[in-house]
Protein backbone atom coordinates (compact mmCIF):
# COMPACT_ATOMS: atom_id res chain seq x y z
CA UNK A 1 0.00 0.00 0.00
CA UNK A 2 1.47 3.34 -1.07
CA UNK A 3 1.19 6.55 0.88
CA UNK A 4 0.86 9.86 -0.98
CA UNK A 5 1.96 13.25 0.28
CA UNK A 6 1.82 16.61 -1.46
CA UNK A 7 4.81 18.80 -0.67
CA UNK A 8 4.61 22.43 -1.73
CA UNK A 9 7.87 23.70 -3.23
CA UNK A 10 7.80 27.47 -3.69
CA UNK A 11 10.64 28.90 -1.61
CA UNK A 12 14.09 30.12 -2.47
CA UNK A 13 16.00 27.53 -0.43
CA UNK A 14 18.52 25.63 -2.51
CA UNK A 15 19.40 22.07 -1.66
CA UNK A 16 22.98 23.15 -0.92
CA UNK A 17 21.73 25.91 1.36
CA UNK A 18 19.43 23.35 2.95
CA UNK A 19 22.45 21.14 3.55
CA UNK A 20 24.36 24.00 5.18
CA UNK A 21 21.43 25.21 7.26
CA UNK A 22 19.83 21.79 7.44
CA UNK A 23 21.01 21.00 10.94
CA UNK A 24 19.23 23.98 12.55
CA UNK A 25 16.18 23.48 10.38
CA UNK A 26 16.14 19.74 11.16
CA UNK A 27 16.13 20.45 14.89
CA UNK A 28 13.27 22.95 14.59
CA UNK A 29 11.20 20.71 12.32
CA UNK A 30 11.80 17.68 14.57
CA UNK A 31 9.94 19.38 17.40
CA UNK A 32 6.99 20.24 15.15
CA UNK A 33 6.62 17.04 13.10
CA UNK A 34 4.29 14.12 13.85
CA UNK A 35 6.17 11.82 11.48
CA UNK A 36 9.82 11.94 10.43
CA UNK A 37 11.10 9.57 7.79
CA UNK A 38 14.45 8.90 6.21
CA UNK A 39 13.56 8.05 2.64
CA UNK A 40 15.45 7.02 -0.47
CA UNK A 41 14.49 8.16 -3.95
CA UNK A 42 13.30 5.21 -6.01
CA UNK A 43 12.26 7.16 -9.10
CA UNK A 44 10.73 10.33 -10.41
CA UNK A 45 7.39 9.48 -11.96
CA UNK A 46 6.52 10.87 -15.40
CA UNK A 47 6.30 14.62 -15.07
CA UNK A 48 4.01 17.28 -16.46
CA UNK A 49 4.70 19.36 -19.54
CA UNK A 50 4.32 22.75 -17.83
CA UNK A 51 5.19 24.68 -14.68
CA UNK A 52 2.58 25.87 -12.18
CA UNK A 53 1.00 29.20 -12.99
CA UNK A 54 -2.67 29.48 -13.88
CA UNK A 55 -2.92 25.75 -13.19
CA UNK A 56 -1.22 23.63 -10.56
CA UNK A 57 1.52 21.38 -11.90
CA UNK A 58 3.02 18.64 -9.77
CA UNK A 59 5.75 16.08 -10.24
CA UNK A 60 5.75 12.98 -8.06
CA UNK A 61 8.68 11.11 -6.58
CA UNK A 62 8.48 7.54 -5.29
CA UNK A 63 10.46 7.01 -2.12
CA UNK A 64 11.33 3.89 -0.16
CA UNK A 65 11.07 4.38 3.58
CA UNK A 66 14.52 3.63 5.02
CA UNK A 67 13.80 4.44 8.64
CA UNK A 68 11.07 5.95 10.77
CA UNK A 69 12.64 8.38 13.22
CA UNK A 70 9.39 9.60 14.78
CA UNK A 71 5.78 8.47 14.55
CA UNK A 72 4.37 5.50 12.68
CA UNK A 73 4.38 4.87 8.94
CA UNK A 74 1.86 2.38 7.64
CA UNK A 75 3.72 1.77 4.39
CA UNK A 76 7.25 0.98 3.24
CA UNK A 77 6.82 3.32 0.29
CA UNK A 78 5.63 6.89 -0.06
CA UNK A 79 4.86 9.00 -3.12
CA UNK A 80 5.51 12.71 -2.68
CA UNK A 81 4.07 15.29 -5.08
CA UNK A 82 6.12 18.46 -5.47
CA UNK A 83 4.56 21.54 -7.02
CA UNK A 84 6.66 22.70 -9.95
CA UNK A 85 7.50 26.37 -10.07
CA UNK A 86 9.84 27.77 -12.72
CA UNK A 87 13.12 28.85 -11.14
CA UNK A 88 12.56 26.86 -7.96
CA UNK A 89 15.79 25.35 -6.63
CA UNK A 90 14.36 21.82 -6.65
CA UNK A 91 13.13 22.14 -10.23
CA UNK A 92 15.19 21.39 -13.32
CA UNK A 93 16.48 24.54 -15.01
CA UNK A 94 15.85 23.29 -18.55
CA UNK A 95 12.36 21.78 -18.53
CA UNK A 96 9.32 21.44 -16.24
CA UNK A 97 10.39 18.59 -14.01
CA UNK A 98 12.09 18.07 -10.67
CA UNK A 99 15.85 18.26 -10.63
CA UNK A 100 17.36 14.96 -11.75
CA UNK A 101 20.32 15.75 -9.49
CA UNK A 102 18.37 16.32 -6.26
CA UNK A 103 15.93 13.50 -7.01
CA UNK A 104 18.42 11.00 -8.39
CA UNK A 105 17.55 7.39 -7.52
CA UNK A 106 19.45 6.43 -4.39
CA UNK A 107 19.56 9.95 -2.90
CA UNK A 108 18.22 10.13 0.63
CA UNK A 109 16.10 12.87 2.21
CA UNK A 110 14.55 13.43 5.62
CA UNK A 111 10.80 14.12 5.31
CA UNK A 112 9.00 16.04 8.08
CA UNK A 113 5.26 15.37 8.05
CA UNK A 114 2.20 16.32 10.10
CA UNK A 115 -1.08 14.39 10.33
CA UNK A 116 -4.40 16.08 9.57
CA UNK A 117 -3.00 19.59 9.82
CA UNK A 118 -1.66 22.24 7.54
CA UNK A 119 -3.00 24.72 5.11
CA UNK A 120 -5.82 23.65 2.85
CA UNK A 121 -3.69 23.89 -0.32
CA UNK A 122 -1.28 21.29 1.12
CA UNK A 123 -4.09 18.80 1.59
CA UNK A 124 -4.19 15.63 -0.45
CA UNK A 125 -6.84 12.97 0.17
CA UNK A 126 -5.50 9.54 0.94
CA UNK A 127 -6.82 6.42 -0.80
CA UNK A 128 -10.06 5.13 0.69
CA UNK A 129 -8.26 2.47 2.74
CA UNK A 130 -6.06 5.04 4.48
CA UNK A 131 -7.30 6.65 7.68
CA UNK A 132 -5.04 9.70 7.77
CA UNK A 133 -4.20 12.67 5.65
CA UNK A 134 -0.61 13.86 5.61
CA UNK A 135 0.88 17.31 5.20
CA UNK A 136 4.45 18.39 4.60
CA UNK A 137 5.47 20.41 7.59
CA UNK A 138 6.70 23.92 6.77
CA UNK A 139 5.50 23.51 3.17
CA UNK A 140 8.56 24.00 0.95
CA UNK A 141 10.98 23.23 3.75
CA UNK A 142 9.62 19.79 4.62
CA UNK A 143 12.71 17.99 3.36
CA UNK A 144 16.41 18.18 4.16
CA UNK A 145 19.21 16.02 2.79
CA UNK A 146 19.73 12.87 4.88
CA UNK A 147 23.33 13.66 5.74
CA UNK A 148 24.92 12.09 8.84
CA UNK A 149 24.96 15.54 10.46
CA UNK A 150 21.25 16.16 9.81
CA UNK A 151 20.27 12.66 10.98
CA UNK A 152 22.32 13.12 14.15
CA UNK A 153 20.69 16.51 14.76
CA UNK A 154 17.22 14.96 14.45
CA UNK A 155 18.12 12.05 16.73
CA UNK A 156 19.57 14.43 19.35
CA UNK A 157 16.47 16.66 19.16
CA UNK A 158 14.28 13.59 19.70
CA UNK A 159 16.16 12.81 22.92
CA UNK A 160 15.51 16.30 24.33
Amino acid sequence: MRLFLLLIITGAVTISAAAQGGKKKAVRLTREADLILIVEVEKRLPGPSFYSGYMLSTHEVSYRVVEVLKGEANSGEIDVGFILVAGDPLADTKKPQLSPIVFKPGNQHILFINYNEGEEHCKRNMPADESRQYYAIDQNKGIVPATPENIEAVEQALLN
